[in-house]
């Protein structure tokens, strides 16, 4: 279909001060300079209609994470997933129709969808031809049989690539062979191949945004994870930390003689405790960002040992 693209510069929420210039400069005179200071705050935008292909997901079950979460981890989750997803489908798209990565442009946009209690702010994709007027490429992926041939590609050919151990092994987030390049230089710390493809996954209906899929957790990958929580929970002042062999994930005893549970959960559910008993604390974690956080989630295995225990 085709749209307009506006893009808005706010320079972080503050605006820019602005001041016509009164120069004798003919090239200068009546243009804009920024002066620092002024009363008139402006915001800088830019417009572009060309063809645009917009994905969004039909429903988002009332458990899973949401937009304006107050933990700032679940609300990175949650824009990484998306950000991610955004780009694998561009990544798709130019692969299949064999494009340069720069003949379309991948993004995220706020957006509303229908919930049974009402209307619930969410993320959507939205990718657009980089050439005005459009050049057909996101036009024509915005037909049904075409997006789903697209998705059909995602999910069965260029995952497969995604999840060969060469590859998985190796890449934590995402690497220039999978969803890095010059291009989005300034949104790499946000690409995470694996939150991508599980969204995707979960809003296709094969796989369920619930459920961490065990696919996504093996090899080296999960090797270094389970390493990485067996050292907080050293550092914590929890003793006998090791893997557990029976129920996974990886288990010791507090200074009360209480023993420790942590496993691995869904990215789009909150980090919590699932269960308490008299001997027995249970905590999930995300294992797709403790890499990037570990003061904090050692920080949160903490305090829920030290309210539950």
């Amino acid at each position: 279909a085709k749209g307009r693209i506006l893009r808005c510069n706010l320079n972080s929420g503050t605006g820019f001060s602005l001041e016509r210039d009164g120069g004798t400069e003919p090239n200068l005179k009546g243009l804009y300079r920024e002066l620092g200071t002024g009363q008139s705050k402006f915001a800088l935008y830019s417009e572009k209609k060309t063809d645009i292909l917009i994905v969004q997901a039909e429903q988002w079950n009332e458990d899973l994470i949401r937009i304006g979460e107050k933990n700032p981890i679940d609300a990175l989750k949650l824009k990484s997933a998306w950000v991610s997803a955004a780009e694998i489908l561009a990544r798709a798209l130019t692969k299949l129709e064999d494009l340069e990565p720069g003949e379309v442009e991948p993004q995220i946009k706020f957006d509303r969808i229908l919930t049974e209690s009402g209307s619930l702010p969410m993320w959507s994709i939205l990718i657009s031809d980089r050439l005005d007027n459009g050049a057909g490429f996101a036009a024509n992926f915005s037909k049904k049989m075409e997006f789903e041939r697209l998705l059909d590609f995602v999910l069965n050919n260029y995952a497969k690539k995604l999840l060969d151990h060469r590859h998985s092994d190796k890449c934590s987030d995402s690497c220039y062979f999978c969803l890095r390049h010059f291009g989005n230089s300034q949104i790499h710390e946000l690409l995470n191949w694996r939150l991508g493809l599980t969204l995707l996954r979960g809003l296709s209906s094969r796989g369920d945004l619930r459920v961490l899929d065990p696919e996504l957790l093996g090899g080296l990958f999960r090797a270094k994870i389970e390493k990485d929580l067996i050292r907080a929970f050293k550092r914590v002042g929890i003793a006998d930390a090791r893997l557990d062999q029976d129920h996974g994930g990886v288990t010791g005893i507090s200074k009360n003689g209480m023993r420790i549970r942590a496993t691995f959960k869904s990215p789009f559910l909150h980090d919590s405790a699932l269960e308490a008993s008299q001997d027995e604390v249970a905590v999930r974690f995300c294992p797709y960002l403790m890499h990037k956080f570990p003061l904090r989630q050692e920080m949160f295995l903490r305090q829920r040992v030290s309210q539950l225990t």
